[in-house]
C-alpha cells in the first residue's frame, strides 16, 4: 500500500504481537481504535483523510471504530466478517464453540514460530467461511438503506484462501485509491460482482440479492427427497447420533437442526409433526 501512494500505520491489537495490556477480543477494539486515530489527528505527515484496511478479525477492528472515528475516515475495506460479532459467535443464539476454540488456538499460536501458526490457520479458518457472508450481507443492504453506495464482492472461496486474499487486496486498494486519491480507474462498473456455482462464472450486477431472484422452499420429503411442496402424512425418518463419532464438518459452521425425543435420538419432521 505504501508503494502505491498511502501513508500506511499497522496496528496490533491490545495484548497481541508486542502490544501491552490484555486482549479482550470484540470488547476493546473500539477505544483502542479511537485513540489510535486522535493519535493521528496529531501527526505531521496526516492529511486529514483517513481509509482502514483489515480482513476478519481486522476487519471487524474497522466497523468498531467507523460511528465515531469522525469526518477523516473516508472509507473502511472490511472483507469476510459483519459488523456484529454476536451473530458470528452465537449463530441461533447458542456459542459456537467449535469456532471459538479454533479462533483461541490461532490467538495463541501467532506469536509463534510461522509453521505452528500457519498450522492453526489452515485447522480453524476453514470454519469460518460460512458464518461470515450473511453478516456480511446484512451490513451491505443497511449502507444501502443508508444511502451509501458499498462495493460487493461475493467469491467461490473459504476463509483463508490465498485467491480470496489478493481478491482483497486488489480491491480494496481500488477502494482506497477512489476515496482518498480521486483516483477511480481502478473501480469497476458495477458495484457488485458474484461468482455463481454451478454456471462457473462471474457475473457483474448493479445490486444484490439481483431483481430478478425469488426465494424458494424446498421442503423434506420421504427417502431423502426435497420438495416445493409439503409431503404427504409420513412417518418421521429418524437418526441415531453418537458424540464419539459425530458428522464431520469439512467447511463452514457445523448446524443440526431436529427434534431432540431422547438421549442420542433425533427426528427430521414431516408434515405430520411440528
Amino acid at each position: 500500500m505504501a508503494e502505491r501512494g498511502f501513508h500506511v500505520v499497522v496496528v496490533s491489537g491490545r495484548g497481541t504481537c508486542g502490544s501491552g495490556g490484555m486482549l479482550t477480543p470484540f470488547v476493546s477494539e473500539h477505544d483502542d481504535g479511537l485513540a489510535v486515530v486522535a493519535w493521528l489527528r496529531k501527526q505531521p505527515w496526516f492529511t486529514g483523510e483517513l481509509g482502514t484496511f483489515g480482513q476478519s478479525y481486522n476487519g471487524y477492528a474497522q466497523w468498531a471504530i467507523a460511528a465515531e472515528a469522525g469526518p477523516e475516515l473516508r472509507a473502511i475495506t472490511t472483507s469476510l466478517i459483519g459488523s456484529n460479532a454476536y451473530d458470528l459467535l452465537y449463530p441461533g443464539g447458542a456459542m459456537a464453540l467449535e469456532l471459538c476454540l479454533a479462533w483461541i488456538s490461532m490467538v495463541a499460536h501467532q506469536e509463534k514460530p510461522v509453521a505452528a501458526y500457519l498450522s492453526s490457520i489452515m485447522l480453524g479458518g476453514k470454519k469460518r467461511a460460512e458464518a461470515a457472508l450473511p453478516a456480511l450481507l446484512r451490513d451491505y443492504q443497511e449502507l444501502r438503506k443508508a444511502g451509501r453506495q458499498p462495493y460487493l464482492t461475493i467469491g467461490p472461496w473459504q476463509h483463508w484462501d490465498a485467491d480470496l486474499s489478493m481478491a482483497a487486496v486488489r480491491e480494496s486498494l481500488a477502494w482506497l485509491r477512489a476515496h482518498l486519491l480521486k483516483d477511480e480507474s481502478g473501480l469497476r462498473a458495477a458495484p457488485v460482482r458474484i461468482y455463481v456455482k454451478g454456471a462457473e462464472e462471474w457475473r457483474d450486477l448493479p445490486v444484490y440479492p439481483p431483481a430478478e431472484a425469488r426465494p424458494q422452499r424446498l421442503y423434506l420429503h420421504p427417502n431423502g427427497g426435497l420438495g416445493g411442496d409439503l409431503p404427504a402424512q409420513s412417518a418421521p425418518d429418524r437418526y441415531r447420533f453418537d458424540p464419539a463419532d459425530p458428522t464431520p464438518a469439512v467447511t463452514g459452521m457445523s448446524r443440526l437442526i431436529g427434534i431432540p425425543r431422547k438421549t442420542g435420538e433425533s427426528v427430521l419432521a414431516g408434515r405430520d409433526e411440528s
